[in-house]
């Protein structure tokens, strides 16, 4: 959005007058604190430096009666002594650059403030800035642009489909004088529908508006939770700076917004990202007291540094040595992870993959599929065998990271590196010409039938027997939050793998807890991967349904989104 745009109110447009620069550097210390109403350090210069000034000027009194004495008792240089005026001159002049500086400071900080100020009350003003948005079509002869905006306000697909149909595509790209587009609008009223019908229909998710902001910026600046997750799916820019610098990080950490936060900080958003003065999100965060989000921030950044250390001192050096020590050992093997044998219980049903560092990977023979299943979707303590730096976050002040809760935020392309991983150092520990890999979709929907026709993975009745859904304790726990009516697993957010629920073939947590992805594409362009299950935050009944298929594109990380592994007969290539 605009910094100067005239959507905000007139006393926001005013300029910050630079007159307390001025008065402070021509005028007298003080001065520039005075008109700036900052009456205590204004108090301080004045005072201190007239101070000296006074005591300058007692002792030129002085030092002109002395020399006037002098040149009568014909001794003109006798009494004239400067050393008594350096240390008040220097002071005085130390006093009135302190000042300058001090004027000069509090002037960019006013700036900074008042640059806020002016979006923020855009944002707060949306019925305002729509009303202006539509007067601003009209000047420029554009009654379509009137009324997609208003469809937009009205959430009304139907309503603007018609309007393309009618007045072309070039609609949706069409912007007011300030360059404010259709979509900036539905990303910051959160108009979920209507933003990904204008994506579908070629809306510029990177468009930017005349002061640099693009409708990421708008959707974080309100705490747009679903909009700004279509948006990052869809392709935008989760660093793009305005002419101010800003980010989207940055309205986020202001707002604290630690859902859009954490969301964004996985999509890859900048923590260290500054303003054009020089501020981070944590700095907006701590200057506006949003202490969720400075927290989080910080805890990020911490970890950041802490991951490279890691990374630098303990996982290269010694892996390199280990390296080192196998070769010289005479082995054929450069595998830094030792090999163990997998076991098989009793009943031949069950097979433990250990996978080092007391980690193990269960599975279940499912004969109807011909593969072993994993009980449990894969833990974020699994996960780290294979990535060490990896972060599950929050949502909001719940973790997602805990050890045994699954995995999240990692991609398709993210659970099929796992399972290559898996296959590089594991696949003497399974059935000889096997692999390990993601389920299929057909595969994944017959695991949760378990041999019947069910609509849903606990059987076909409404509300759910078990799993982990959005429920009563997510909507006490949560804000914004609605809950299956009549249901409540115990769970704000995702759950141990161990107490998402087992259906009849001893599989756990294919009821909710996090959606899994899928082997299969969703399209025949290939864009988007199924996933299937349903999650912690969803209510949606025909989403919990077995056979609704979810898709996202094959690197979409998302705090809702997990995997579990399957091993098979090895496939050949391209199948």
């Amino acid at each position: 959005m605009n910094l100067q745009s005239n959507v905000v109110l007139h006393a926001s447009n005013q300029k910050i007058s630079k007159s307390p620069v001025y008065l402070s550097i021509f005028a007298f210390p003080g001065a520039g604190q005075f008109l700036q109403r900052r009456w205590i350090p204004a108090i301080f210069y004045s005072s201190a430096f007239f101070f000296f000034f006074f005591l300058i000027l007692v002792r030129a009194g002085k030092l002109w009666i002395g020399t006037l004495k002098s040149i009568m008792d014909n001794k003109p240089f006798e009494n004239m002594s400067f050393s008594k005026f350096v240390w008040p001159l220097g002071i005085s002049i130390f006093i009135y650059l302190l000042s300058i500086l001090d004027t000069i400071i509090a002037y960019r900080k006013e700036c900074q403030l008042h640059a806020q100020r002016k979006l923020e009350n855009a944002l707060k003003n949306i019925p305002i800035v729509t009303i202006l948005l539509l007067t601003s079509c009209v000047i420029n002869s554009q009654a379509q642009c009137d009324d997609i905006f208003m469809a937009i306000r009205s959430n009304d697909v139907d309503r603007i489909d018609a309007i393309i149909e009618k007045s072309g595509f070039e609609v949706i790209k069409m912007g007011t004088t300030d360059g404010i587009t259709p979509l900036h609008l539905a990303a910051a009223l959160n108009r979920y529908s209507p933003a990904a019908f204008l994506i579908s229909a070629g809306a510029d998710v990177n468009a930017r508006t005349s002061g640099g902001f693009t409708p990421l910026h708008w959707a974080a600046s309100k705490d747009s939770m679903e909009t700004a997750k279509l948006l990052i799916k869809s392709g935008a820019d989760v660093n793009a700076k305005a002419t101010s610098g800003i980010t989207p990080l940055h309205w986020a950490a202001n707002k604290n917004a630690t859902n859009l936060l954490a969301m964004l900080i996985a999509a890859g958003a900048d923590v260290e990202a500054r303003t054009d003065n020089g501020f981070t999100p944590l700095h907006w965060a701590t200057l506006k007291k949003s202490f969720e989000a400075a927290r989080w921030l910080a805890f990020k950044i911490a970890s950041d540094q802490v991951d490279d250390e890691v990374k630098n001192e303990v996982l290269i050096k010694p892996s390199q040595s280990i390296i080192q020590y196998v070769l010289s050992d005479e082995s054929v093997s450069t595998n830094p992870v030792p090999q163990t044998s997998a076991k098989l219980d009793s009943d031949g049903k069950t097979l433990a993959v250990p996978i080092g560092m007391n980690e193990t990977l269960f599975f279940v023979w499912i004969e109807p599929l011909k593969l072993w299943v994993s009980k449990y979707e894969t833990t974020n303590a699994q996960f780290k065998r294979f990535k060490p730096d990896h972060n599950s976050m929050f949502r909001e002040s719940f973790k997602l990271n805990n050890p045994d809760q699954p995995v999240v935020y990692v991609s398709w392309n993210d659970a099929k590196n796992f399972c290559d991983w898996l296959n590089k150092y594991f696949s003497s520990s399974i059935p000889v010409n096997c692999e390990f890999r993601l389920p299929t979709d057909k595969e994944w929907v017959l695991a949760a039938r378990c041999g019947t026709n069910r609509l849903y993975p606990w059987g076909n009745e409404w509300p759910p027997k078990y799993g982990n859904f959005s429920d009563l304790t997510a909507r006490k726990e949560l804000s914004d939050w609605a809950g299956i009516k009549g249901y409540d697993d115990g769970f704000a957010v995702s759950c141990p793998v161990t107490e998402s629920g087992v259906n009849e073939w001893n599989l756990y947590g294919l009821a909710g807890n996090v959606w899994e992805w899928c082997d299969d594409w969703f399209d025949n362009s290939k864009k988007y991967k199924v996933r299937h299950g349903g999650s912690w935050d969803f209510d949606d009944q025909k989403s919990l349904r077995i056979d609704y298929r979810g898709f996202d594109r094959s690197g979409t990380h998302d705090d809702t989104v997990g995997f579990r592994v399957v091993i098979s007969t090895k496939r050949q290539k391209g199948s």
